[in-house]
C-alpha cells in the first residue's frame, strides 16, 4: 500500500510538470489521471460505486484510504519542492535550529573564562567565574489556507492546482528571509537593539566600520574589526572572516574583487587583491539596501543571527486536510513556524560604502 501511494502521488506530480529528485520507480506505472487513479484507490479498497458519473467514482473514492492520502501526500510534496528550490541566501550564514514550543526560548553568550593566575608552593587557588549574557525569542505561526473545488477535481484540473503549489513553499522560505533581513534594517539599517540596549551596529560594538568604496581596503577594516572583537570578560576572539553580505549592486563590484584575488596575472594586481579575500563566500541579497555590505564570521565560531523553527517545521511548512460539509471544497492549511533573532554583535560587521 505504501509503495502505491508513493508511486501514485509521484504519478501526479510529474504529469503536473512539477520536478522530482527521485521519483517512485513506478510512477510511470500508474495513470496520474484522478479518475482512473480514483478507479483504482476504489478497487484496491475492495469496494464498488454505484452510477458511471465521475461524480458518484469520486465520492466513493474518498471514502477509500488511498485517495485522499495521495491527494495529500502530493500537495505536501508540491509544497516542499517550492520550499527546498526557493533561494535562502540567509540559510548560508545564519544557524537554524529546532525549537520545541512557542515559549520564550533562551540562548546563553559564554564569555571567556577567567584569567588564570600564579599558584605559589603551597599556594591556594583562587575561584573564578564565566561572564555570561544571554538572548531570547518566539518562534510565531505563519500559514494560509488553498482550496480545490469539487467541480475542479471533476474536470481533473489537479495538474493545474498542484503547479501552484510549489508557490506555497517558496512563499515560506521568503517569510524566514523576510524575518531576517527585517533585522538588519531596524533603526535605519542599525540593526534591533541588543540585550545590552544598543543598536546591533555600532561603535560600542566595535562592528561598523568607516563609509568606504568597496574595496580590497575596507574589507581589510571590516576583518581587522572582527579580529579585534573580544568576548565576555575579555579575551580576543580572533574571528576570521567566512561570508560576505551583499546587495545586489555590489555584485558585480564583489565579482571583480573576488576574481581577482584568485588570479595570478602581476605583482600589481596580487597586491591590490590579498588571496584571503578569494576565499571569502558572497551573498548577495537583493533585500538589502545599497548602502553597505557585512562581513560575517562562520556561525561555528561564534552566533550571529538564529532561525529557529519549530520542530515539525524544521525541513518545511506542514500540510494538514481541513474537510468543509457545508461546501464541496477540499482545503489544504500550509503551517510554517519560526522565528529569528540577533543574538550576538561580536560576528557581523557593517561597511557604509560611499
Amino acid at each position: 500500500r505504501d509503495e502505491f501511494r508513493a508511486a501514485a502521488t509521484d504519478s501526479i506530480l510529474l504529469r503536473a510538470g512539477i520536478p522530482l529528485k527521485n521519483a517512485h520507480p513506478g510512477a510511470r506505472d500508474v495513470s496520474a489521471n484522478v479518475h482512473d487513479l480514483a478507479r483504482t484507490c476504489v478497487s484496491r479498497a475492495g469496494k464498488t460505486f454505484q452510477g458511471s458519473t465521475p461524480e458518484a467514482l469520486l465520492k466513493r473514492a474518498m471514502t477509500t484510504d488511498d485517495f485522499p492520502l495521495i491527494l495529500q501526500d502530493a500537495m505536501h510534496k508540491a509544497v516542499r519542492q517550492g520550499y527546498e528550490t526557493e533561494p535562502a541566501t540567509h540559510r548560508a550564514w545564519c544557524r537554524a535550529t529546532s525549537v520545541r514550543d512557542f515559549k520564550l526560548q533562551t540562548r546563553p553568550i559564554l564569555g571567556s573564562a577567567p584569567s588564570l593566575e600564579v599558584v605559589l608552593e603551597h599556594g591556594e587557588y583562587h575561584e573564578g567565574s564565566l561572564s555570561e549574557d544571554s538572548a531570547s525569542f518566539r518562534v510565531v505561526k505563519h500559514g494560509k489556507i488553498v482550496s480545490l473545488s469539487w467541480e475542479a477535481l471533476i474536470n481533473d484540473d489537479l495538474s493545474a492546482f498542484l503547479r501552484i503549489k510549489p508557490a506555497m513553499g517558496q512563499a515560506a522560505r521568503r517569510a524566514e528571509a523576510d524575518a531576517v533581513y527585517a533585522l538588519l534594517a531596524e533603526n535605519a539599517g542599525l540593526g534591533p537593539t541588543m540585550q545590552d540596549s544598543v543598536v546591533l551596529f555600532h561603535a560600542n560594538h566595535g562592528n561598523l566600520g568607516t563609509s568606504a568604496a568597496a574595496s580590497a581596503n575596507s574589507l581589510g577594516q571590516a576583518r581587522a574589526l572582527l579580529r579585534k572583537q573580544t568576548a565576555l570578560g575579555g579575551g580576543h576572539l580572533s574571528l576570521v572572516p567566512k561570508f560576505v553580505l551583499l546587495p545586489a549592486e555590489l555584485e558585480t563590484t564583489f565579482d571583480l574583487l573576488l576574481a581577482n584575488a584568485t588570479r595570478h596575472i602581476s605583482q600589481e594586481t596580487e597586491a591590490l587583491t590579498p588571496d584571503w579575500i578569494g576565499k571569502l563566500i558572497p551573498v548577495v541579497e537583493p533585500r538589502l539596501a545599497a548602502d553597505a555590505f557585512y562581513v560575517i564570521a562562520n556561525s561555528d565560531q561564534i552566533d550571529t543571527v538564529e532561525l529557529g523553527l519549530l520542530e515539525e517545521n524544521f525541513n518545511g511548512p506542514v500540510i494538514e486536510e481541513e474537510s468543509t460539509f457545508g461546501v464541496d471544497t477540499y482545503r489544504w492549511k500550509v503551517r510554517h513556524v519560526f522565528g529569528a533573532k540577533a543574538l550576538d554583535w561580536r560576528g557581523i560587521v557593517k561597511v557604509p560604502v560611499q
